[in-house]
């Protein structure tokens, strides 16, 4: 079967794990977790919609607050 949902919310993640079967991900929640930069989310597919609320995210070290 092809991953289409990927739930990690509150699991107190600081990245994303790195992985090559993300090509058919359509939805990805990383919310609430220790997640604080953008750059490791290179590997999702530019069609997925990707949540990300109760993190403290970073775009290539500056603060988006």
């Amino acid at each position: 079967p092809k991953l289409k949902e990927l739930n990690l919310t509150e699991n107190s993640l600081t990245k994303f794990p790195e992985h090559q079967g993300y090509s058919t991900l359509q939805l990805l929640n990383l919310s609430n977790n220790n997640y604080s930069c953008e750059g490791d989310l290179k590997n999702i597919p530019i069609q997925a919609h990707v949540i990300l609320f109760g993190n403290p995210i970073r775009k290539k070290g500056n603060s988006l607050h």
